[in-house]
């Protein structure tokens, strides 16, 4: 059987949950999904989300709106609609009207000419408008990001831990050795004549002794 595509499943859900409301166990019983298995990828949007969609469809639908006032309002010609864009871009009136098509030998004087044309000034003033409301929309939302990753809290996504080290458990503040591989190279240190590794402190038992123990540990020694 093949796996489920959660992304696009997580899509249709995000579409059906707009336009109905519906929750995601309804909807996973409805698609034959088993809900235990589904819930994990199958969710709601987060308020955060929806409202940042929301923000954008707004501006989306702003923009559409402003694009179509500029093309079918002010009964401008479809070259002065034209500079008027280029002009929005960098309030440069003669490279404007060159962009829009006019002669570069009058364009500069063309350009000083629209710009003192009602209609145009107009067209221009309510196209400079929209796109500040746009700025300042989208500056509220760098202001919001930035003001949640000022207030968060590293403990809902992570886990501070403190333990003791092998000193600390060790008996005397003794590193405690505790891995067979460990107290293998131990023993042979101690039947070499060293008595002291790893920071511990061997006994000086027989070495029949000491083989016995550490097989116990399951560390197996050959003399």
């Amino acid at each position: 059987m093949a796996k489920p595509d959660w992304g696009e499943l997580q899509q249709r859900f995000l579409s059906a949950h707009a336009k109905t409301g519906i929750s995601p166990k309804d909807w996973c019983e409805a698609q034959g999904l088993n809900y235990v298995s589904a819930r994990r990828y199958v969710k709601k949007p987060s308020a955060q989300s929806t409202q940042k969609n929301a923000q954008k469809r707004l501006r989306t639908a702003h923009t559409d709106k402003c694009a179509e006032k500029l093309i079918h309002g002010n009964g401008l010609t479809d070259q002065q609609r034209l500079f008027v864009a280029e002009y929005l871009k960098d309030s440069n009136a003669t490279q404007a009207a060159l962009r829009a098509g006019y002669s570069k030998k009058s364009a500069e004087q063309i350009g000083y000419q629209l710009l003192q044309k009602t209609s145009v000034a107009q067209s221009i003033a309510q196209q400079q408008k929209a796109s500040i409301m746009r700025t300042l929309g989208s500056a509220d939302e760098v202001l919001e990001k930035a003001w949640q990753l000022a207030t968060f809290d590293a403990n809902e996504i992570s886990q501070y831990r403190r333990g003791a080290c092998r000193y600390c458990w060790g008996f005397g503040h003794q590193y405690q050795c505790v891995m067979p591989l460990s107290l293998k190279r131990s023993a042979m240190r101690h039947l070499s004549g060293n008595e002291k590794s790893l920071g511990m402190q061997v006994g000086t038992a027989t070495t029949t002794r000491t083989i016995l123990i550490l097989n116990v540990h399951g560390a197996t020694v050959k003399v």
